[in-house]
């Protein structure tokens, strides 16, 4: 499974500086634009019209959940 980075046409290169100055290149396969790709997205509200699980935030204390939604939704 790859883990692609969605962003807006224009604003790639500020996510690769970000990414690449934290070394969180290691965890993100690619970046692309919108609907590029089918597949399960992570998001912080309902903007597409494709499997999205929905969260505030990205952080140690919700991953576990986060995972288990992913899981879910794959089996």
């Amino acid at each position: 499974m790859d883990v692609l980075l969605e962003c807006e046409p224009g604003t790639e290169d500020l996510y690769w500086k970000f990414l690449n100055k934290r070394g969180m290149f290691d965890f993100v396969s690619d970046i692309i634009n919108p609907f590029e790709e089918k597949g399960l997205s992570l998001d912080t509200k309902v903007r597409r019209q494709r499997a999205t699980i929905i969260t505030k935030y990205i952080r140690i204390e919700n991953q576990s959940r986060i995972i288990e939604s992913i899981k879910d939704r794959l089996i």
